[in-house]
């Protein structure tokens, strides 16, 4: 593949990133893994198997792996009952958007350097998390 056709690629590419996050399903996409990532956190916290947290929930299984998916479009009332049966609390808070952009295409060479980016604020020994966002988060 020659250099005309990696650029091609890479301007395709950041085109569609930009309509993503112009039309926020990007942002939605985002938010939703960060909830799964959240629950699945609580749940190896509590040693809740996924049977374990169907049974709690009067659910199936299968909604329970689309849960952790991602695949689950919540509802404040279904949060509020996953975090009540993980013997959690939920916390969620609305903060300024000031992020400059979620992508930096130029960046993404630096994907395993999160620590580092000042689009992360943390003190480097959690798990970065984005600066002035929505935040969600299930408190133990």
């Amino acid at each position: 593949m020659g250099k005309f056709e990696n650029k091609r690629e890479a301007t395709t590419l950041q085109k569609m990133v930009q309509k993503l996050e112009n039309s926020g399903h990007l942002y939605v996409e985002f938010a939703k893994t960060e909830i799964a990532e959240n629950i699945y956190l609580a749940m190896k916290r509590e040693d809740v198997s996924k049977a374990e947290l169907a049974r709690r929930l009067g659910k199936s299984r299968a909604y329970v792996t689309q849960i952790l998916q991602g695949g689950v479009n919540f509802t404040i009332e279904s949060l509020v009952r996953i975090a009540t049966v993980l013997d959690c609390e939920l916390d969620m808070r609305l903060a300024p958007n000031t992020m400059i952009e979620h992508w930096n295409l130029q960046s993404l060479g630096n994907v395993g350097k999160a620590e580092n980016s000042d689009n992360f604020v943390g003190t480097g020994s959690e798990k970065p998390t984005a600066a002035n966002t929505n935040e969600l988060a299930l408190a133990a």
